[in-house]
Formats: structure tokens, C-alpha cells, sequence
């Protein structure tokens, strides 16, 4: 069993077809796996379907449907981590330390606190899943175990 925390680059490729589909449809349906997310993935997956239909890369129904599927497993496949007092000062100092874009540093803030408290109940840690590699070198700096999708080969 492998759990994952999965960023919204690379979350967004379950539902789009582009470079690292095939790696994250597998890692995310393995029966076994747990999944996840902080709150503010919904709306930064929302903003980038919108992104990737004003670019052209998606037709505007697939991305109807894309967004009617994401809310559906948002709801229920996915662990949601919060955007708690605690995740909002750790994302400041990672904001100060990698110069990081708001929504990056919270993403990696609720990895990294939910790593520590994974680590200190004596759990597995996960794999961090993103296709930015800027923000996996500093998920690297921070601890964390980390996978780029788009390179890997399925």
C-alpha cells in the first residue's frame, strides 16, 4: 500500500489527458492507495480546467465533465487536509524560505504537517505527487519523499 499527497498539477491529470495521465489514473484508483489533498486543491483544479480551456487544450464540454467527476471524488476518494492556523504559518515561512507562490507554499505546508503527524503516530510516510518541479525540490528540502509524475513511465 502506498498513500500519496497528491498537488493539484499532478491531481488535475486524472481528469485531463496530458504528460503523466497514465502514471496518476494508476496510482489513483489502486484499491489500496490513500489519497491526499488540501481543501484548496478544489478551486485551484476548478481555475486550471478553466486555464486549459481558454488556452485550447480542453473543449469546453470535457472540461464540464472533468469538473462534474473531480467534485464527485472530492467528496469522497480524497482525504482533505485543512487550511488550519498551523498549515497558514508553516505556508508563510515556506512562502519566505523557497519563495514560493501562495497556493504552492499551502500545498506544501499541508504535506508537511501532515508528514509530521503521520511520523509521529509511527505511520508510513507518503509520496508527495507533483509536476512542478520547482515546488518538488522544495518538497525535497523539506523531507518529503517526492514523485514527478510526468516523468515516470507506466
Amino acid at each position: 500500500m502506498t498513500d500519496y499527497f497528491l498537488d493539484t498539477s499532478a491531481l488535475v491529470k486524472r481528469y485531463v489527458q496530458e504528460v503523466g495521465t497514465a502514471w496518476v489514473v494508476e496510482a489513483t484508483t489502486q484499491s489500496s492507495s490513500y489519497l491526499h489533498i488540501p481543501r484548496v486543491t478544489g478551486p485551484e483544479l476548478m481555475a486550471a480546467l478553466t486555464r486549459k480551456i481558454s488556452r485550447g487544450e480542453v473543449a469546453p464540454g470535457d472540461a464540464q465533465r472533468a469538473a462534474v467527476n473531480f467534485r464527485s471524488d472530492y467528496h469522497g476518494l480524497y482525504h482533505i487536509v485543512e487550511l488550519t492556523p498551523t498549515v497558514a504559518e508553516k505556508a508563510m515561512d515556506l512562502v519566505q524560505r523557497h519563495r514560493l507562490r501562495g497556493y504552492d507554499s499551502v500545498q506544501l505546508a499541508g504535506a508537511v504537517e501532515l508528514q509530521h503527524l503521520r511520523e509521529s503516530m509511527g505511520m508510513v510516510p507518503f509520496i508527495f505527487v507533483c509536476a512542478d518541479e520547482n515546488l518538488n525540490q522544495c518538497a525535497r528540502l523539506e523531507g518529503l519523499t517526492v514523485i514527478n509524475p510526468n516523468s515516470q513511465i507506466t
